[in-house]
């Protein structure tokens, strides 16, 4: 995650939130980790206006059948909220 947010920061200037450069060190690195899953990310940025701009994106497969993962998809939070 920490990769991911520095990765976000040193892309800010960028008109585009989730870059083709972040969209690539996503499926490399789930690549290189052989990860059998995958992951939802969303990334947020202040619009400059008051606002917010939001850009959601799945990587990977949410369960063994093969079904892909969406910005929609649950996952159960576990120890993640510790």
């Amino acid at each position: 995650l920490f990769i991911l947010c520095s990765t976000v920061h040193a892309l800010n200037n960028s008109t585009e939130i989730l870059s083709p450069a972040i969209d690539s060190f996503i499926s490399q690195t789930l690549k290189e980790w052989n990860s059998p899953g995958g992951m939802a990310v969303a990334v947020v940025r202040a619009d400059g206006q008051g606002g917010w701009s939001v850009e959601t994106k799945g990587y990977g497969v949410a369960s063994a059948n093969g079904s892909k993962i969406t910005p929609d998809t649950i996952f159960p939070i576990g120890s993640n909220s510790k």
